[in-house]
């Protein structure tokens, strides 16, 4: 029997993280105009994968993908919180 609890999980940390992003609660200036589109969960729900989207060139992509990383202890924080 498989669980749906790892997809409901990512589910809500996907619509967590989008509404940091829109309430301006992740200050990087290097974020752009981005998109969390999915967010993948193991099992045992220890880490997350969390997938984007952003229009833009390669370089506004990679300027996103670092803020998000550095941002990611401040996530972390917050849904652990």
């Amino acid at each position: 029997m498989s669980s749906r609890r790892p997809e409901r999980v990512g589910d809500l940390i996907r619509q967590e993280i989008a509404t940091m992003l829109l309430h301006g609660e992740i200050k990087d200036s290097r974020i752009g105009f981005v998109t969390i589109t999915h967010v993948e969960m193991p099992p045992d729900l220890k880490e997350a994968k969390v997938y984007f989207s952003q229009i833009g060139s390669d370089k506004d992509k990679k300027k996103s993908r670092e803020g998000l990383n550095n941002a990611s202890g401040y996530v972390r924080r917050k849904l652990a919180g």
